[in-house]
Formats: structure tokens, sequence, C-alpha cells
């Protein structure tokens, strides 16, 4: 079933006032930006509203609240390889994205060198669309997709499926992604990542 609660209360327990006001403000803007990325607009557009999201303060607070950086944590370990197995998948993280890399607190399956750092530079990130867009993002098949076939992640690390849900905090801020990657293209009824999205 779904993974239920959220990272804002896995990390500090009480709810942050500041930054629950922060969230609901957030507004226009915001949402502009993200209409941007999804609408694909000019590409000097697009990588603005993108910087724009990945550094929102509201975001970027709940990030270090939450206490979970590119640090093993039992928990998150334990959840990224129970969707490894119940997936099928030889790789899932739980993936949080700051704004110049992507750090994994709990992953399964992930190669060297990219285990002992525990995280990997945007340039080889689907996560990152996943904050951006603040929805899920399911590739059957990175090599015919426009958006991803020039990442870096499929030429390096091998990635051709991949199926990403966000993980948000109690207001609405997308955090990252838990996430399943493959070696191999899949098909639709073979990606049961469908509806987790709260962290804990």
């Amino acid at each position: 079933g779904a993974v239920a609660g959220s990272i804002g209360s896995y990390g500090g327990g009480r709810r942050d006032p500041a930054a629950a006001a922060a969230g609901r403000g957030r507004g226009r803007e915001e949402l502009s930006a993200v209409h941007a990325v999804k609408a694909g607009s000019d590409e000097s557009t697009a990588d603005e509203a993108r910087c724009a999201l990945l550094s929102d303060p509201a975001r970027m607070h709940s990030l270090a609240r939450s206490g979970l950086t590119a640090v093993a944590d039992a928990q998150m370990e334990a959840l990224a390889e129970r969707v490894r197995r119940w997936v099928g998948a030889p790789v899932a993280l739980v993936s949080l994205v700051q704004p110049d890399r992507q750090v994994f607190p709990g992953m399964a399956g992930l190669p060297e060198p990219w285990a002992s750092t525990r995280s990997t530079p945007l340039t080889h990130s689907f996560c990152q669309h996943v904050v951006t867009s603040a929805e899920p993002l399911i590739v059957l098949d990175a090599l015919e997709h426009p958006l991803l076939r020039d990442n870096r992640a499929v030429h390096d690390l091998g990635v051709v499926a991949y199926a990403g849900m966000p993980l948000t905090d109690e207001t609405g801020n997308v955090l990252g992604s838990l996430c399943a990657l493959d070696i191999r293209p899949r098909d639709r009824k073979s990606t049961r990542l469908n509806s987790s999205h709260r962290l804990l």
C-alpha cells in the first residue's frame, strides 16, 4: 500500500508554524514556475523556473529540518529495500533533491562509485523532474524520452526505466522522490510504484 506520513514529521516531530506559513504562501510565483517547467517553455525560462523551485526557501528549510542527508538512515534504507523488492527493480532510492545535487538517505542496489558517495549531481538526476513538476514520473524507456535521453544517468548509470513518486512535507513542499530504477525498458503493467508519495 501507500507509504504514509511525511518527511517533515519524520525529521522534526512537531510541525513548524513558520514553515507551514511559508509553504502556504508560495502562491502565484511558484505556481507560475511549476507551469513553466511543465509546459517546457523556452529552455532558458524553464531552467530559471527549475532553479527557482529547487532553491525555494520553504523547501530548503524543510529539507534541513528533516535531518536527512547523504548519510545512511536505517529507516530509509529499509524503505528503499522494500520498494526494490516490491517493484522487482535492481535499484530503489529515497532521493532528496538539493539545488546542486541529489542525496540518498535510503538506497538499495546502487552501484559504485555512487553507493559510496550516496549522491549524484543533478546532471544524473531524474528525480529533479519529480520535484519541479510535483507529479509522479514514469519512464518506460529513457532512450526514447525527449527530456531524459541525454541525462547522464542513462549513459553513466545505465538507467533506462524509472518510476518516481513525490516525497512531500506536511505543507506540500516536494522534497524529493521515492523511486525505482531499471537497466532495461519496462512496460506499464510491470510498474507497480503508483501511489506512494508521503514518507513515513
